[in-house]
């Protein structure tokens, strides 16, 4: 699962090179209904193309392109929960109500949803803290955004050498936007209409991130 995880980010990260070159994180006009995106500190963007395929929820592989759905892991602590009906003879509320163990992944977020449809929202100006970002498993936020308004997208982990990746979809669940960030780092855009956007969060290698995160008005 590393491997694959690596070979995809791979692709997001040989985009994002170039598009950190350019100095901008311009998103193709046919993708998304937001234009002006930028990266500014050390914020990376992938390249549009690399998103096509990430259309819903649902992992659809495309050569160079990158769906975070095809490698994600349901969240958990070790996988080692039994069910009920494996073998445990006092069987408590901890126990899955199952007859297999728990399908789980080595870290559970804290501080977002688990889908897009459970995404936390987050609130204009004010810094979430406390999350914690895991490696395969992602955590999804809402940010609500009035049309013409810029915003940006702040990004502090507590160890500055930890980085991030996000992808950013639209109210429709299409990916628009997906950069990495290593350290503090902002992605700033400006919406073209009113609507919801999705932020999906994960940590980048096989270590968890403790993290901020904040939205608000850019250049505030």
């Amino acid at each position: 699962m590393r491997k694959l995880r690596w070979m995809m980010l791979g692709g997001v990260l040989s985009g994002a090179v170039a598009a950190w070159l350019g100095g901008s994180c311009a998103i193709d006009d046919e993708v998304t209904w937001i234009d002006g995106q930028q990266c500014s500190g050390p914020c990376r963007a992938a390249d549009p193309a690399s998103l096509e395929c990430d259309t819903n929820s649902a992992c659809t592989p495309m050569e160079g392109c990158v769906d975070w759905d095809c490698s994600e892991v349901p969240p958990g602590e070790d996988g080692s929960d039994v069910g009920v009906g494996d073998g445990c003879t006092d069987c408590g509320p901890e126990d899955a109500a199952a007859d297999v163990p728990a399908m789980s992944g080595s870290c559970t977020p804290v501080g977002g949803g688990l889908t897009q449809a459970e995404a936390s929202p987050l609130t204009w100006n004010v810094a979430a803290t406390g999350l914690w970002a895991c490696p395969e498993t992602s955590e999804w936020f809402r940010i609500d955004v009035s049309a013409g308004t810029s915003f940006a997208i702040d990004f502090t982990p507590v160890d500055a050498v930890d980085v991030l990746a996000f992808v950013l979809y639209a109210g429709d669940g299409t990916a628009i936007a997906s950069a990495d960030v290593t350290g503090t780092g902002s992605y700033a855009a400006r919406a073209g209409a009113t609507g919801t956007y999705f932020l999906r969060v994960r940590a980048v290698g096989e270590d968890d991130v403790e993290y901020a995160l904040r939205v608000g008005e850019a250049g505030e």
